[in-house]
């Protein structure tokens, strides 16, 4: 959830993220690895052993019988396509232009990670301020 709020607040200028230290139930910051993975657990299972709500919500069951019209392309709306396409205005599954998934935020690097990033992930780790391996940081994980 995080990722939409920093993508338009860093181009917006002084713009850095708090990071804070895994803590204990106590508030004292936790600086071993293991011993931050256990406090995500605890809170974890915190989290999933709350006990069901007295009134659930009323949700109505999802209609399975939805008319869906497939009909057989033309040839003209397959040539059609094809130009676009091939001009790079095609409109993806989700209406979304072609330009838009060009754009830096939507580029993945699958490669080896640089040195700055090798560097950055070390000093964050030493810090204590590092993301666990599901991405989510410390703080999410303070209790209130």
């Amino acid at each position: 959830m995080k990722q939409p709020h920093d993508t338009i607040k860093r181009p917006a200028g002084k713009y850095s993220k708090s990071e804070r230290p895994v803590k204990d139930k106590e508030s004292k910051p936790i600086t071993e690895t293991q011993g931050q993975r256990n406090r995500w657990m605890e809170h974890s299972e915190k989290l999933l052993s709350r006990p069901a709500p007295m009134n659930p919500p009323d949700i109505e069951p999802v209609h399975t019988d939805v008319p869906i019209h497939l009909t057989p392309q033309t040839i003209k709306e397959i040539r059609m396509t094809i130009r676009q396409i091939d001009s790079g205005k095609s409109v993806g599954p989700n209406s979304e232009p072609a330009e838009a998934l060009n754009q830096p935020e939507w580029q993945v690097n699958v490669g080896p990670p640089s040195l700055y990033e090798v560097e950055k992930a070390m000093g964050n780790l030493e810090r204590g301020r590092a993301a666990g391996p599901d991405r989510f940081t410390p703080e999410i994980f303070k209790d209130d």
